[in-house]
């Protein structure tokens, strides 16, 4: 893995332990569980580095508000 990468990792991982949400973690990569909370904040994360809107987590979902008005709700749903 490349130092940035484990950088992130890292970084996540303690942002999760500190706000006491769920995280899951596994010596193996191809071995770990993930929870719509984990992909939800993952999304989060993606949207504040990447839109130029407000992001929050409503549920098990998304909210993403742009400035030019438009509104959009992004769903987790954990898939069997």
């Amino acid at each position: 893995m490349e130092d940035e990468h484990v950088k992130r990792i890292i970084e996540t991982v303690l942002e999760r332990l500190e706000s006491k949400e769920e995280i899951a973690i596994s010596a193996h990569p191809d071995d770990y569980i993930l929870t719509e909370s984990n992909v939800l904040y993952d999304l989060l994360i993606f949207a504040d580095e990447v839109f130029d809107a407000d992001s929050t987590c409503e549920g098990n979902a998304l909210i993403v508000r742009f400035r030019n008005g438009q509104n959009f709700r992004i769903g987790v749903e954990e898939i069997f």
